[in-house]
């Protein structure tokens, strides 16, 4: 992961956080435990890294964009699940909620094929960072909740019915 960091970060090298079997088509995933999320519209990273600690999500690493500037900062922040997601069904879920909870996000990262040139400075490295599946859920969830209550349960139906999963009693995810 360090090396990883340093190259894309710091060299700008290109990188794709899934592992294919072949061509780089979602019918090919084999794993992922990289997601990456692109900032591009003028949000501070300091505020990014604030929302990633509330929904416990720690960043393993990021890096400034090659047309970031200090007027416009553009930055990708790189989270790493516990252990590779080996099902497209489980990593596509894991885009779709950080998708909802970081909709500043740009929207083409949320592609399980999708390429991401690499820096021109690593902004942080963090070798421990890494969250896993249930507690994304969890903080998704509790973020759901906290931004519409009276139709909560709706929503999370809705965001089930979408993604292919099912859901438990009094609207948690399964």
């Amino acid at each position: 992961l360090e090396h990883l960091a340093r190259v894309v970060g710091d060299k700008g090298v290109t990188f794709c956080p899934v592992v294919f079997n072949g061509a780089r088509k979602c019918e090919n995933f084999l794993q992922q435990e990289l997601f990456a999320l692109d900032f591009d519209d003028g949000i501070a990273y300091s505020e990014v890294k604030d929302m990633a600690e509330r929904y416990c999500l720690p960043i393993s690493f990021s890096y400034y964009t090659f047309s970031s500037t200090e007027d416009k900062p553009k930055f990708r922040v790189v989270l790493r699940h516990i252990v590779p997601v080996t099902d497209n069904l489980s990593a596509e879920v894991v885009l779709a909620m950080l998708k909802e909870l970081f909709p500043m996000a740009d929207k083409q990262c949320f592609d399980l094929a999708r390429m991401f040139f690499g820096g021109k400075r690593l902004i942080e490295y963090n070798p421990q960072a890494c969250f896993n599946l249930s507690e994304l859920a969890y903080a998704f969830q509790q973020e759901l909740n906290w931004q519409d209550t009276v139709n909560y349960k709706r929503n999370i139906e809705r965001f089930a019915c979408k993604n292919g999963i099912g859901i438990l009693d009094k609207g948690i995810l399964d």
